[in-house]
């Protein structure tokens, strides 16, 4: 680690000039010793890198931290070291937009002081761990959210079921609509919230790796001492938890209320409706145990914001 950080500090002048230097966050290893992430592109090897660009940052810091060479090194190549150090996706399309790509790290820069780059890289390590806690949530429930996309689909065809049935009053008991109306709409709103959390499913990855990239990117603006628009970040978490609010209120809406029991719900031979509205029932209950992913997927937010403003 020692002798990378050297080589950044003494050839770079640019970020331009070391884009061949900045490797690639699958190949973490080469500092860290960690187990290179060779699964193919997935939620479970964005886990993977976010820990092994944790554990490179954080080795960094204290190589920065021990290491008089390091920490009197010239504050401009000091920040090109940092800057790849810390990017998610260590390659040159990475750095445009945040004020880092070709000659934009030049002399007379007001750059960071070498202790604050070395907080940054500490912040990157702390904020890169969180991430990869919070996909390892989302991970652990996918299977379960999978799993419920049959019940989702059985679902559905009983609700297709279910309205050619309600065309006729008689295959109710007492011809009564009501429970079967009741049932058609929080069946709908089951299914509604069964398909939001497997969205924010689908995308997690992609969700993962965005903000790890802004996490580098805020980082990054540490480092040449630009502001951070604080006020959006916390408007995200602020959003995130009125839509776990949301799912709670939802789900509670959504669950069927038991019928009351009577001697005529329990005979045998009840309408054919009234069987199909019972299964329905059921179904939603059981497709109302979906895992909240949308939640999960939010706590990324939570990351990037406390590692870029120092609360984690």
């Amino acid at each position: 680690m020692r002798k990378r950080l050297l080589t950044l500090a003494v050839v770079c002048t640019t970020v331009g000039a070391c884009a061949s230097e900045l490797r690639p966050i699958n190949n973490v290893s080469f500092t860290t010793g960690a187990t290179p992430c060779v699964m193919t592109p997935s939620l479970e090897k964005s886990i993977c890198q976010a820990h092994g660009k944790s554990e490179e940052l954080m080795d960094a810091s204290f190589k920065l931290r021990n290491d008089p060479a390091l920490f009197d090194a010239p504050l401009l190549a000091l920040a090109s070291a940092a800057a790849g150090l810390l990017l998610f996706d260590a390659n040159v399309n990475a750095l445009k937009g945040v004020g880092l790509a070709a000659a934009s790290l030049t002399a007379g820069r007001a750059y960071a002081s070498p202790s604050e780059i070395r907080d940054a890289l500490r912040s990157g390590s702390t904020g890169y761990a969180c991430l990869a806690d919070a996909g390892q949530l989302v991970k652990d429930e996918s299977a379960k959210v999978t799993g419920l996309d049959a019940t989702r689909k059985s679902l559905e065809g009983k609700l297709v079921t279910l309205a050619s049935l309600m065309r006729d009053t008689r295959n109710f008991t007492g011809g009564d609509l009501t429970r079967a109306r009741g049932a058609v709409a929080k069946a709908r709103s089951a299914i509604t919230l069964y398909k939001r959390q497997a969205s924010a499913l689908r995308f997690a990855n992609n969700t993962l790796r965005d903000k790890a990239r802004k996490l580098s990117k805020d980082l990054l603006k540490k480092i040449e001492r630009q502001p951070i628009d604080f006020a959006a970040i916390y408007q995200q978490i602020a959003q995130s938890a009125a839509n776990t609010a949301a799912f709670q209120v939802s789900k509670t809406q959504a669950q069927p209320v038991a019928p009351a029991a009577s001697a005529e719900l329990k005979e045998k031979k009840r309408p054919r409706g009234d069987k199909v509205v019972a299964d329905v029932e059921t179904a939603t209950r059981r497709l109302l145990d979906v895992p909240d992913i949308e939640t999960a997927v939010a706590k990324f937010d939570t990351c990037v914001a406390n590692s870029t403003s120092g609360t984690s």
